[in-house]
Order: structure tokens, then sequence, then C-alpha cells
């Protein structure tokens, strides 16, 4: 089919809306704003929970019908997973930072390229629910669904996306097209959009849209004649939705009529502009932060949200800057400097000497966390100051940090020798020391002991060697035992070390275990047996007198009992029955 035959004249319509594309990224930052303030409860269906919907749908009150509302929410939520920008944790909806950071410092057409191919990949949500002309007998509300044949799934979803999407981009940029025309051109080109088995089956049999209706109505939608009002009103959905907000279409409206116009919009279009003034916003000494919107880029934007909870958003945001933010943005690692430098360059009022007292301050408050690997630990087992037992001169040579309240740790691989460190009196302060006996231990592996007799060296020497199951137990098993060996220490100094730290002897059975786990015992041989018992010890002396038995493998046990290899009963019996001996047979041996 021509270009000239698929896109229809229609004069150009009263009123244009074109997607405002920095008005949708001004709308993901109040989104991740919400989502950090009041991580969203997620539930079985993956959707966030009512009370989440209630908080945004107040924030996006400028919206004016609430089907929009909810419609508008479901995109920046879907969109905005797609593209990793929110991540769920702990069934929880957090915003990924990270990604975020990342997002808003590409160029616009990049970002644009990203969010399209989020929306053609979402499945957390489905514009079929949401057209507002049609209802469904099992819709609970604007997110959820239980049973309806033709709603179709995330997949079919994403496959109708990208076929409306095709019709569109084959149309001529500029020329506007009625969504009807455009609708009916799709269903004579592809009249299985939304119910793909058009062959044999129960697809072909099916005579109803089932569980669709129309809003008021109490009856299903026949199939026949009916494809405007179901797949039409869908096509209408996505052009007035997702393709306006991602620059795709410019949508027409006249003041008769319920039909809309659309047209391909350019190729040079892009998501937002990234310019801005020198200095968007005002920051006062209540804390208060006045960002001018429009001046400013969503990557400025972003930045002084995270730092900020949002009082009112519109062209003059009301932002203010909060001790929780602030603490945050150093825990994902910000810094007092770059936060002041930052505020400074961009304010119109500079940074008032108060706030940046109370950042400053916040920011030394704020909790950090430092991993070591490899480490060195100093712990004081007493009420002894380790700031005084161990000198100055050596803590500052090996760059020893304060932990907790009795312990010093450094990295192991800069800590010289520790005995230079420590005063007189504490020749040794290291993990060569012998350690307090205050296990019990049973047969099957189980340790235990008083949570207080428990210091720091003898958690660690059960780290090693036992799995903890409690505060006060643990359990010593041949996996843990050779995790133990397979990560360097020797089995002999394991056995050592558990039975350095168990009050009395370690029980027979658990010792033998331990043996046999190092490979320390020698294997046992089992044979099989058979016994001859005989009534005179006469008879055994003859028997052993007799030429016969030098070829007998056997051996007496006493003067009545004889031992014999199972293998040779056959043998054995022979020898009797020649020297006339009766034999008989216990089946209960």
């Amino acid at each position: 089919m021509t270009r000239a035959s698929t896109t229809k004249r229609t004069r150009a319509p009263a009123r244009i809306l074109e997607g405002n594309a920095l008005r949708l990224e001004r709308d993901l930052i109040l989104l991740f704003a919400a989502v950090r303030d009041h991580p969203a409860k997620l539930l079985k269906s993956g959707a966030p929970s009512k009370t989440f919907f209630t908080r945004l749908r107040e924030m996006f009150k400028d919206v004016s019908a609430d089907a929009e509302i909810d419609g508008y929410i479901l995109f920046l939520l879907g969109i905005s997973r797609a593209a990793g920008l929110l991540h769920e944790r702990d069934e929880h909806l957090h915003p990924n930072t990270l990604a975020i950071d990342v997002f808003f410092a590409e160029a616009p057409s990049a970002r644009l390229d990203k969010l399209r191919q989020a929306w053609l990949d979402a499945g957390e949500f489905n514009e079929f629910v949401l057209v507002p002309s049609l209802e469904f007998a099992a819709k609970r509300d604007s997110a959820t669904l239980d049973i309806c044949d033709v709603v179709p799934g995330a997949a079919r979803m994403r496959d109708i996306r990208r076929s409306v999407l095709a019709h569109v981009e084959k149309l001529e940029a500029g020329r506007w097209m009625r969504s009807d025309d455009f609708s009916d051109e799709i269903s004579r080109a592809q009249p299985g959009l939304l119910i793909p088995n058009t062959g044999a089956g129960r697809f072909a049999a099916q005579k109803f849209y089932t569980g669709v209706r129309v809003k008021g109505d109490k009856h299903e939608l026949p199939r026949e004649g009916n494809w405007p009002l179901v797949e039409g009103a869908l096509i209408g959905m996505l052009l007035r939705s997702p393709l306006l907000l991602l620059g795709y279409v410019d949508i027409g409206v006249d003041d008769e009529g319920e039909g809309f116009a659309f047209r391909l919009r350019g190729a040079d279009t892009a998501l937002a502009d990234d310019t801005e003034s020198k200095q968007p916003f005002a920051l006062q000494a209540n804390f208060e932060v006045l960002a001018f919107v429009p001046e400013m880029t969503p990557a400025t934007l972003w930045a002084i949200t995270r730092y900020c909870s949002v009082v009112s958003f519109a062209d003059v945001a009301t932002l203010k800057i909060e001790e929780r933010h602030i603490a945050h943005a150093i825990n994902e690692g910000g810094s007092f400097t770059g936060i002041v430098a930052f505020l400074e360059s961009r304010s119109k009022t500079g940074l008032p000497q108060n706030v940046r007292y109370s950042i400053e301050n916040w920011a030394q408050k704020a909790e950090r966390v430092a991993i070591y690997l490899d480490a060195c630990l100093f712990e004081a087992e007493g009420n002894e100051d380790l700031s005084k037992l161990v000198r100055e001169p050596y803590r500052k040579r090996a760059a020893l940090a304060p932990l907790a309240e009795r312990h010093l740790v450094g990295s192991s691989n800069a800590t010289p020798d520790p005995r230079e460190g420590i005063a007189p009196r504490y020749p040794v302060l290291d993990y060569s020391r012998a350690l307090a006996p205050v296990l019990r231990a049973s047969d099957d592996g189980l340790l235990s002991c008083q949570s207080e007799q428990a210091n720091f060296r003898i958690v660690q020497v059960l780290a090693r060697i036992a799995k903890q199951e409690s505060l006060e137990r643990w359990r010593i098993t041949r996996e843990t035992f050779g995790e133990a060996v397979r990560k360097g220490l020797p089995p002999e100094r394991a056995i050592e070390l558990l039975r350095s730290i168990v009050a009395h002897e370690l029980p027979a059975a658990l010792l033998l275990k331990l043996q046999g786990w190092a490979g320390r015992l020698e294997p046992v041989i089992l044979r099989r047996t058979a016994l001859l018992e005989f009534q005179q010890a006469e008879a055994v002396e003859l028997l052993r007198a007799s030429a016969a038995s030098r070829n007998l493998p056997m051996r007496v046990l006493n003067a009545t009992t004889v031992e014999v290899e199972a293998d040779e009963l056959d043998k054995v019996r022979a020898v009797l029955a020649d020297l006339a001996i009766p034999v008989v047979e216990d089946s209960h041996s």
C-alpha cells in the first residue's frame, strides 16, 4: 500500500497538544522524590499499594480526571522501572540513585531513546485496562486484574505497542490524520491486533470480548462490529498518552466532537532543552529553596532535589533542605565540600552561613561504612584503654583507626609487628594468646556457651570451623570443617583450636569424627567370618591335630569355638563330613 493511499488529509485542528518533554522529566523527578521519601509497598501483583497511589494523586493533582491521573502515574512508574531508574528492594520500590545520576548526565536525545525503549519493554503497566470508555468485569482497580480473556498480557502488550508505533512511523511527518481513519487502516492491515488467534480454535469461536463492556453498560461487547469501541479505543489511548508524552506525535482537538487528529512529529524532536540560567534557584536562611524550574535543566533539578523534600512543585517549586537527605547523599558517596560547592555556585542568594554550618554538622554526623579487607584488629578484653596501651607513634605508622569501644583496626598489609606498639606490661596482644576454655561440646558437634563468655577471638575461631545457629550455639560438621581446611586452616590446627576453647575434654565421638575428617584414621578392615561351636573340647584338639585342618583358614577362639572365613565354609563342610563330624547349621546366626 502506498503512502498516498494510507495517509488522509485532515484540516488543522483548533487546539494542538504537543508532548511537553521537559514536563515529563520534571514529573519523573517528582516521582523519584516521592518514592524516596515514602518507599512504595509492592503488592503480590507487583503493583504499588493504594496508599502510595493516594499520595501520588495528591502530588499530581493538576491533572483533572482521576482516570488520567492513574494512567499517568502508572505510565511514569512503568517506564521508570523498565529503565532501571526505580528498583525493588525488600518488597518496596526505591529510586536507583546511581542510575538516575547517569540518566540525567546523558544528552537529551539519549534520554529520549532510553525512555522510549523503556516504554516498549515495560511490563509493569497495561494501557488497555486504562481505556476510559471501557470497563472490565474482573477489574479491581487501575492496576490489577483477575481474569479477562481479552486483556493482553505483558508480552502481548509489548507486541501491540510495537505494531501501532510501526504504523505511526509509516505516516508522513507533519500531516494531520483522524484517529478513526488511522484505526480503520490498522483494522484492515492487522485485524488480530488485540486477539491474534484468528484461525480455528477457542478464540475464533469466541463471539464476545469476554469481560469487556462499555462503561455504564451491563453486557459484554460482541466482537462483530465493535472494533472501534475496543481496539480503536486502545489505539486512541496509545496515541493520546505514551506516543504524545514521548514526542512521537502531536494531538489536535476540535472544539466540537469527541474525535481527535494527530500528526507524526519530525525526527529532530529532542526530549528536553539542556540550557539553563547560571543561578536557577534561591536559597534562604530557613533552608527553603525557591527553584525556578523553567530555568533549570533536569540534571540540576534532580541534583537539588536529592538534598531536599518537596513542599510544592510548580514553575516556581519550593523545596526544603533536610538532614536526612544530606545524610543519605553523604552515604551514597557525596561530600560536604561537593554539596556546598554545588549550592554556592547555583544559588542566586549564595549560601547562608547558618545553612552552611548545619550541612557541615549533618555531614559529620552521617553514618559511614568502612570496609577493611584483610584487617588487623586490636581488642581490649578488659577495661583497658587501647589509646593508652598502643603507643601513638605506632598507631600513626600503622594507620590504626578506632572501632567501637575497645578496638583498633587497620590493614594487615600496612600493620608492623603488633609487639612494637604495645606498652611493656602487655608484651603480646595478638591472637597467639591462649583462648579461654568456655565452650561445651556434644557428640553430634553442637558447641555452646553463654553469650557473655564468647569474646571476639572465640567467635572468630568458631566462625572459621562451625556454623552459628543462635547467639549461644554453633555446630561443627564435615562441611564446615572441610571448608576451613580448604581455606588454608591445617586440620591439626583446627582440632587444637577447638580443644583449647572447650571447658572439658572433647567427647570421644566428636574427637573421632574430627580425626576422621582430618584424614588421620587408618581404614578399618571389615571381614565376613563364621563360627564353629563344638560340643566337646576333645573334638577341637583332634581337628587341630589332623592333617586335613592344615589347609583350613581357621582360628581357635577358645576350647570349643573356632573362627573360619565365611568364603571357606564349603571347604570346611567337606572336611567335617570326611572326618564324620556331624554339622547343624544355625540359620539365626
